[in-house]
């Protein structure tokens, strides 16, 4: 009887036991599905893998740097409400009202690759080709005939790169307009199809443009710039739509922030032909007149839209001259469309020309081969160093930047010594180049490349620098302005 009563009570405990047992794991599902849970174990997660990353450095920096982007782009997308990143366009309908117009001279060499390029690209069905020829020269007219593409012929004396654009315009059946130039290749089949994509699908936007991409052979100061203009506006496989909710914001924007809005670039893009003539197409202007486009639409409701996910191969390999005019005319231009009003750091040509050649022709003689590769000194250090290196005879070496600076000194009749002393360095200037080495630096493995290459780049990048002073200087100075833009600004 004991014994009975015993395994009874036994049972008895046991079913208490499985009872509990389930209570605790009914109890225990209901603990790790709350998200006060969830959170938790995320954070040991987090916490541990942290705990790693500062065991390995190299892995604590990529993913510091990783995360440090994104928190960075969430922010940005937040704080500024003109643009809207949208998902990659999605090819799916079929274009065939689509005209593709090109100005064109002495292109030859570049149109057998371009127009297999075209019938190649996806969804486009028999695309119009319309070349607006400015009397080339070379094979040109004769590619043009043997692919049966439409010839628009103007004068050269008369061209002008909205003016050319807006006649092929006027001339193209198709409800859509691709604006490319003769030397822009598409990356792949879908580089035309994603620009008519996003206007198809998206009312209210009038153009889109696409990413470029230097070419395998372009000098070093082509790939730098071209990289560095992507990495600066964000443009790397990114697809945004811009617009411009209140218009009197645009002028008070920062001048990046205006950049990016009104990134629309004719190298590649595409219009809806009855927006664009609504809004008058380009103005009668040879520089920026893309640039200038995109702002009077967004003034007048219309959005800019942009996509990064494929893209045209366009660069070219320019003398150090052609940067020194570029940039003069660039950031004149430019700083005229956005309102911008900057001071002149120096206050007359004299002191601009002496100040750069002077600070140029030390750097010269102060870094040799192998210095070139590593980064300046400090202002202080560089000029102490002057001072030691007068001391020494060594034999003056002039660039090609050296050079362009003393010939244009003679166009505009303002006399620079070629020997001037340290004290005539600005520290504007050297700390100005400095800054645009060491950046490049950054980005571009420099120990890779012969020194000849990196002195080659350092002129074209020292030329920036003078090309934007001058536009500053002549801002204020309109009689000399005049006189720079003749010289300056031809063939540009």
């Amino acid at each position: 009887m004991k014994r009975k009563k015993q395994q009874e009570k036994s049972f008895y405990e046991i079913r208490e036991l499985r009872y509990e047992n389930r209570e605790l794991k009914r109890i225990l599902r209901i603990i790790f599905s709350a998200k006060t849970f969830k959170a938790w174990q995320f954070y040991c997660y987090i916490r541990d893998h942290v705990k790693k990353l500062f065991s390995d450095k190299n892995n604590f920096t990529f993913s510091f740097v990783f995360l440090y982007k994104k928190i960075r782009k969430i922010i940005k997308e937040k704080s500024n409400p003109f643009i809207v990143n949208i998902s990659p366009p999605k090819a799916i309908e079929k274009f065939n009202n689509v005209s593709i117009v090109i100005p064109t001279y002495n292109g030859g060499r570049y149109f057998p690759s371009l127009i297999k390029a075209i019938k190649m690209q996806s969804h486009i069905i028999d695309p119009e080709i319309i070349f607006v020829d400015s009397e080339s020269t070379d094979e040109t007219l004769k590619i043009a005939k043997e692919f049966n593409i439409k010839v628009i012929n103007i004068k050269q004396k008369e061209f002008n790169h909205g003016l050319a654009r807006n006649i092929g315009a006027k001339n193209a059946k198709g409800e859509y307009i691709i604006f490319t130039v003769q030397d822009a290749l598409p990356i792949d089949n879908f580089a035309y199809a994603n620009m008519l994509t996003i206007l198809s699908d998206h009312e209210d936007v009038v153009g889109v443009s696409t990413k470029q991409t230097p070419y395998p052979d372009a000098d070093l100061f082509a790939k730098w710039q071209m990289y560095n203009h992507n990495t600066t506006l964000e443009l790397n496989d990114t697809n945004f739509i811009s617009s411009l909710p209140k218009k009197n914001k645009f002028y008070q924007l920062p001048f990046i922030e205006k950049r990016k809005i009104s990134i629309y670039d004719d190298v590649c893009s595409c219009v809806k032909k009855d927006d664009f003539f609504k809004l008058g197409g380009y103005k009668k202007i040879n520089f920026a007149e893309d640039i200038e486009f995109s702002i009077r639409a967004l003034m007048n409701g219309y959005k800019i839209a942009f996509t990064g996910n494929s893209g045209v191969i366009h660069s070219h390999n320019r003398p150090a001259e052609y940067f020194f005019r570029r940039y003069y005319a660039d950031n004149k231009i430019v700083n005229n469309l956005f309102k911008e009003n900057s001071e002149p750091f120096f206050q007359s040509l004299e002191d601009i020309l002496q100040n750069c050649y002077t600070t140029y022709f030390y750097i010269y003689k102060y870094f040799d081969d192998a210095k070139f590769r590593f980064s300046m000194p400090d202002f202080q250090e560089f000029v102490d160093n002057i001072k030691k290196l007068k001391k020494k005879k060594i034999r003056e070496t002039e660039s090609q930047m050296l050079e362009i600076i003393y010939k244009f000194s003679h166009d505009v009749n303002v006399k620079i010594n070629k020997h001037q002393n340290y004290h005539m360095i600005n520290q504007t200037v050297y700390e100005q180049f400095k800054s645009k080495y060491n950046d490049a630096a950054k980005l571009i493995p420099m120990s890779q490349y012969d020194s000849s290459i990196i002195k080659q780049f350092c002129d074209k990048l020292f030329t920036t620098i003078i090309g934007s002073h001058l536009t500053m200087f002549a801002s204020k100075n309109k009689e000399t302005e005049k006189k720079l833009d003749i010289i300056l600004m031809k063939g540009v």
